[in-house]
């Protein structure tokens, strides 16, 4: 009776835990598992970060390592020979790739509300004006803050493991340029929403009218996040009230696996399973937990799952007689 008891209360505090950690992020406008899929370590890294929303391929293009060493002096004639060809001008092409595609981007939105409204000749020239304004404007920002995404790509470079040297600490100061080259990245990205929000402001009320607003198709990680907060839900609701018991303890036991692999302990970097804040020690635990439910009969004690369990029962008793 003690395991009963034990395995019932067990069902309904991890539905409870699920449910209610859904119904939080239900209802946070900001919450986004982006930091989730970015902490990840290990060689299934690579898959959870394709899951990570990219800003006109800032990943390809700004948050890759790369060495920043000064210009050589002018007194210093040999000094451009000896300085690798990768570091003799650290800023030369920085940003301009990156910010080549940011325009290339704009153009095709440009190009995708024109056509979805219909814009007539005037319309098209108000639009390639505002691209290039924009265009200004980002090649000014960028240019501004080159410094930031300077030290970020060194950070990078400092991070990669170079033997015989201990890998390097990160430190406040690493922490402070990371949080600057993300602002840049922000900004671009909400400059870029502007951008559209201005494109479509340029079509007439008889346009809208006709033609109706431009959906926005939601992206991979907003897609994520809903599927994550329902399936949770569902979870959640099936372990509290005993229904689909072991179905749902399936799918709670298969995200926390997904939680914990995303901290290979024998992965340098990876957070700590025991201790710290972020310690996945827990994820583990309670997902063997789930798999104890999964093996167990815990929705036919105090759930709906008695009486499916009793209908099937029923069934087949009725079928084998007849």
């Amino acid at each position: 009776m003690a395991t009963v008891v034990s395995l019932v209360v067990l069902r309904v505090a991890i539905g409870w835990l699920f449910f209610a950690g859904a119904w939080e992020k239900y209802h946070n406008a900001k919450f986004s598992s982006e930091p989730f899929l970015k902490q990840a370590k290990g060689p299934l890294a690579p898959y959870y970060l394709a899951g990570v929303p990219d800003v006109h391929g800032f990943r390809k293009y700004i948050e890759v390592p790369r060495q920043q060493v000064p210009e050589p002096k002018p007194e210093e004639p040999n000094a451009a020979k000896a300085a690798p060809k990768e570091t003799a001008k650290p800023q030369a092409d920085l940003y301009q790739q990156w910010e080549k595609q940011i325009v290339q981007d704009w153009g095709r939105e440009q190009q995708a509300v024109s056509a979805h409204f219909g814009f007539d000749e005037k319309q098209n020239e108000q639009a390639t004006l505002l691209l290039r304004f924009y265009e200004g404007k980002l090649d000014a920002y960028l240019d501004g803050h080159a410094n930031d995404l300077a030290g970020f790509r060194h950070d990078l470079y400092r991070m990669i493991d170079k033997k015989p040297k201990p890998e390097l600490p990160v430190d406040a100061d690493m922490e402070q340029r990371r949080g600057a080259a993300l602002a840049v990245r922000q900004w671009v990205a909400d400059t870029g929403r502007k951008f559209r929000q201005e494109l479509v402001e340029l079509a007439t009320a008889p346009q809208l009218k006709l033609y109706g607003e431009m959906r926005v198709t939601p992206s991979s990680l907003e897609s994520f996040d809903r599927f994550l907060i329902y399936t949770h839900l569902a979870i959640g609701f099936c372990l509290l009230v005993g229904l689909l018991t072991r179905l749902a303890s399936f799918g709670a036991a298969a995200f926390l696996f997904t939680v914990v692999a995303t901290q290979p302990p024998w992965v340098d970097g990876s957070l700590s399973w025991i201790s710290g804040p972020q310690a996945v020690m827990y994820q583990a635990i309670l997902m063997l937990a789930c798999v104890v439910l999964m093996t167990s009969g815990a929705g036919r004690w105090a759930g709906l799952d008695y009486f499916i369990h009793n209908w099937r029962q029923l069934f087949t008793s009725q079928k084998e007689q007849g």
